[in-house]
């Protein structure tokens, strides 16, 4: 061989990778087994430390409207889907009733569509307001309700993912706060046109003013109390000729009546009673 040879084999990498050297062989851990005992005592452990956070949470809302109106949101969702759920069932029976719970954003958004097309109650009454609808406030309440719900109860279904993402993520859930937010505007124009429908129509016919205002001046006790049949008459009138907007309503008092001259033109006057309200637009 000669020395070249020797000298071309010796800076030639070598054809195959020189062996590692052997590290010790690390023995597999143990797998920690845990009793059956043990396993019950972090599960119980686990549901005490959500509830002892349930209970915070009850504790900040306290005093707020929130801790009455949002589990009434809850309780009108459950009451609702439910029907619903029975009523698809027997319509349909390839479909089975689907529970309320777990708060999903699919059964949300059935309910947001339900509510989008309810007509709203008279204050402090069962009566609903025909032609009215549920604005952006409404719709925001309820997302807001159970969105505290749906993040709250969680814990409880720990292999659902569905049940840990929060609902304003999913983009039905946006879509119909953002309709109601778009449609906003169109829908306090076209509830101001209610309003001022309803008012004209719960007024009295001319038949019951006319008795109303002749009772006032017949049926009190004695001459001395004529001022106060009078008063009555004149505060009846007033009422039934002068329309209030709700929200700027308030109780009139007889120092708020004074009679006025208003002049029609150029040459013609006429005399008026007129309303004064210092804390409204009357």
């Amino acid at each position: 061989m000669s020395s070249t040879d020797s000298v071309r084999r010796a800076s030639s990498p070598p054809c195959h990778p020189p062996p590692s050297p052997k590290r010790p062989c690390m023995e597999p851990s143990n797998t920690l087994v845990v009793s059956p005992h043990m396993q019950h005592s972090l599960s119980m452990l686990e549901q005490e430390s959500h509830e002892l956070r349930l209970r915070i949470g009850e504790k900040e809302l306290e005093g707020k409207g929130t801790a009455k109106s949002y589990p009434q949101q809850v309780q009108k969702y459950q009451l609702w889907f439910d029907a619903d759920q029975a009523r698809t069932a027997a319509e349909d029976s390839t479909r089975v009733p689907i529970p309320a719970f777990p708060v999903t954003a699919a059964k949300v958004s059935v309910f947001l569509h339900h509510e989008t097309t309810c007509e709203k109650y008279k204050r402090g009454s069962k009566d609903l307001i025909q032609g009215s609808s549920l604005g952006k406030s409404h719709i925001a309440q309820v997302i807001n309700a159970l969105e505290k719900y749906h993040l709250n109860h969680a814990h409880s279904y720990p292999c659902d993912h569905e049940t840990h993402v929060s609902l304003r993520r999913d983009s039905r859930i946006r879509a119909f706060e953002s309709a109601s937010k778009h449609h906003e505007p169109k829908r306090v124009e076209k509830s101001q046109t209610v309003k001022a429908a309803g008012t004209s129509s719960d007024t009295y016919t001319k038949a019951e003013l006319i008795c109303c205002s002749l009772w006032c001046l017949t049926d009190f006790s004695g001459p001395q109390y004529i001022f106060v049949g009078i008063r009555d008459r004149a505060m009846l009138l007033v009422s039934a000729a002068t329309a209030f907007c709700g929200e700027g309503c308030r109780m009139l008092e007889w120092l708020d009546l004074f009679p006025a001259t208003v002049p029609l033109d150029q040459t013609n006057e006429i005399q008026v009673l007129a309303t004064c309200s210092w804390q409204g637009d009357t």
